[in-house]
């Protein structure tokens, strides 16, 4: 599967990019600004998840915090 995301500031042009979306056999979903940046961080959390445990100390010094 692949996806493409287009962000217009016309509704008109998106509406017509989605009809012809669907002309061409193509599915479209229409996401709300929320939904996309709810989907950015999870993958954000997801590549954080996949490194190594650090430690608070190394947390708070990386922050200027100590």
């Amino acid at each position: 599967m692949s996806a493409i995301i287009l962000e217009s500031q016309s509704a008109e042009d998106l509406k017509l990019l989605v009809t012809l979306a669907s002309k061409l056999g193509i599915k479209s979903q229409k996401i709300s600004t929320q939904q996309w940046e709810d989907h950015l961080l999870a993958s954000k959390i997801d590549v954080g998840m996949q490194t190594e445990t650090v430690s608070r100390e190394e947390v708070l010094k990386a922050l200027g915090k100590l």
